[in-house]
């Protein structure tokens, strides 16, 4: 486009399509100046005149605030915003929360590494409910109206007392890190008692749908734990590698109590493990046995279990995945199995516990998973 030059020395502009109307033309004004601060030349838009609605004295007063330094560009404006922002956010919660973080994730043995399911749960709850609310705020400003407003948003989201009062020790473990005490009360939790057993005409039911199920990979995740007792995260990152048929075992590697349990597969539970693999393809070591999109870790499958669940009747606050793995237990128990067994079997992470029934005979953990096993054979 034709620079046209003016009587003002360095003013001129350029005839372009118009904003509002690309059929028209409109009178684009341009500068150019000295930087004081580079020694360079540089050229800026000063503006448009019928868009922005200016003329060449107000192009001219523009020009000359350049030249002096009091006119800033666009590019410096974005800058000493940036700057702005990022003063204001290290002075905000956010900016505390940020400190918090790094100083107790920095460690790998720290309790917020990020390698521990803690840190995601701090950050979910940060960045869900705390942040939209108090994020921006100072925090040496903040008072308990605001641990109060907080508390009344997380409730509207529908969240459960358990959440609230988490999000609140979180706020408070994180105003602690920047030495600022505020003593709000946490919220009493009434723990609504958890319906987790079922009994014979359930179990026929569920065990009716599971055969049925469309959703074979969940179908069978769930009949899993309900012969073997795993949790839903053990058998989402259970691989090929961690099971022995000829042993008529599998490993749970690295479960919640950090120590690896090795189980005793009944007949069914290793039929629902081999028809996991598809035609004659023997699968990698180490390729999980229900992958995910990709061949990736599965995620959960909480609803999908719970949708099985209802088309089951089974009580509405029966949690599937805890609830088959909590009945798989009980159910040992009530069998006749001894308590030691049950719990080395169930791998919990109390070492002082776990101890006691380390040393749990093999052929004990055989008759406890054969009694599961019977109890679902009619689905497999």
């Amino acid at each position: 486009m034709k620079r046209v030059s003016t009587s003002v020395e360095g003013l001129f502009y350029k005839m372009r399509p118009s904003k509002t109307d690309p059929t028209k033309k409109d009178k684009v004004w341009y500068g150019r100046f000295m930087d004081k601060a580079t020694g360079k030349q540089r050229e800026v838009l000063l503006g448009w005149r019928d868009y922005d609605g200016m003329n060449i004295d107000q192009a001219t007063i523009k020009l000359i605030g350049f030249r002096s330094g009091q006119e800033k560009t666009i590019s410096e404006k974005k800058i000493e915003a940036e700057i702005l922002k990022a003063e204001e956010r290290a002075n905000s919660l956010q900016g505390l929360w940020e400190s918090y973080l790094e100083s107790s994730s920095t460690a790998s043995g720290g309790i917020r590494h990020k390698d521990k399911p803690i840190y995601k749960t701090d950050r979910s709850f940060f960045n869900n409910h705390i942040f939209p609310v108090l994020g921006r705020k100072i925090p040496a400003e903040l008072t308990n109206e605001d641990a109060n407003k907080l508390t009344q948003v997380v409730y509207s989201k529908g969240r459960a007392q358990q959440t609230v009062k988490h999000v609140l020790a979180l706020l408070r473990r994180i105003l602690k890190h920047g030495h600022i005490e505020l003593n709000y009360p946490l919220p009493p939790v009434n723990r609504k008692p958890k319906n987790e057993s079922l009994n014979d005409e359930e179990l026929k039911n569920l065990v009716t749908v599971l055969k049925n199920s469309l959703n074979r990979p969940v179908a069978d995740m769930m009949l899993l734990i309900m012969c073997t007792g795993m949790r839903q995260g053990e058998v989402r990152k259970l691989r090929w590698e961690h099971i022995s048929f000829t042993k008529s075992e599998l490993v749970l590697v690295n479960p919640k109590g950090k120590i690896d349990v090795t189980l005793e597969m009944s007949k069914e539970a290793e039929q629902i493990i081999k028809r996991q693999i598809r035609g004659n393809v023997i699968p990698m070591p180490t390729n999980y046995v229900f992958p995910g999109k990709n061949g990736a870790r599965r995620g959960q499958f909480t609803k999908a279990a719970k949708r099985i669940a209802m088309a089951a009747g089974l009580p509405d606050d029966f949690r599937p995945c805890h609830g088959l793995r909590h009945y798989f237990l009980s159910e040992l128990v009530a069998s006749g199995l001894d308590i030691e067994t049950v719990r080395d079997m169930a791998g919990h992470k109390d070492i002082s516990t776990t101890q006691r029934y380390l040393n749990a005979k093999k052929e004990d953990k055989r008759k406890g998973v054969k009694i599961m096993g019977g109890k679902i054979s009619g689905a497999l």
